[in-house]
């Protein structure tokens, strides 16, 4: 039985005085599988948070872990002022929600961010040691907001809070 491949024409494009060597690589056509697509998990879809004085902030992890013995045990936060010549501080604000309740802990004190030396860069590495109510809560989001100031304590920017991004984690050591 003869076997016949096809040869697309081109419509309305000029032809090339090259040609291409001849193949003999026959066209073979897979059937489609027609049967329903399996399920899939939903890709959840993350709204921005508006962060008003800032051009950027991030964090190096999405999870920490508390104590020493596990890592990561900080998590680094970086903030791009908006206003580099007149913020003089940023300050961090922390506090846990729980994953099970949504029950949230007290925002814990200020805590200042370190200019980086580059102006308008505000870095700090964040332990749990440094929320209140750590011991009160497994597994938790860690909730967070950040306020940019002048050198006179005036606000220039404020974030809304960065509410399920960031978790806290219980250390369980795997023995050796």
């Amino acid at each position: 039985t003869p076997t016949f491949t096809s040869t697309p024409t081109l419509v309305g494009q000029i032809a090339n005085t090259s040609t291409l060597p001849p193949t003999s690589t026959p066209l073979v056509f897979t059937p489609v599988d027609v049967t329903p697509f399996p399920t899939s998990t939903p890709i959840e879809i993350v709204t921005q948070v508006p962060i008003p004085g800032f051009v950027s902030i991030s964090t190096s992890s999405d999870v920490f872990y508390k104590g020493r013995k596990c890592v990561p045990n900080s998590v680094k936060f970086t903030a791009q002022a908006a206003d580099p010549v007149n913020t003089a501080f940023v300050l961090l604000f922390v506090r846990f929600k729980s994953k099970q309740t949504g029950t949230t802990s007290e925002w814990a004190d200020s805590i200042a961010m370190q200019a980086s030396g580059i102006p308008g860069i505000f870095v700090h590495d964040l332990v749990s040691t440094e929320m209140k109510a750590t011991d009160l809560f497994e597994n938790a989001w860690v909730q967070y907001q950040l306020v940019a100031t002048d050198a006179h304590a005036n606000q220039l920017g404020k974030t809304d809070i960065f509410s399920e991004r960031l978790t806290l984690l219980e250390c369980v050591p795997t023995p050796v």
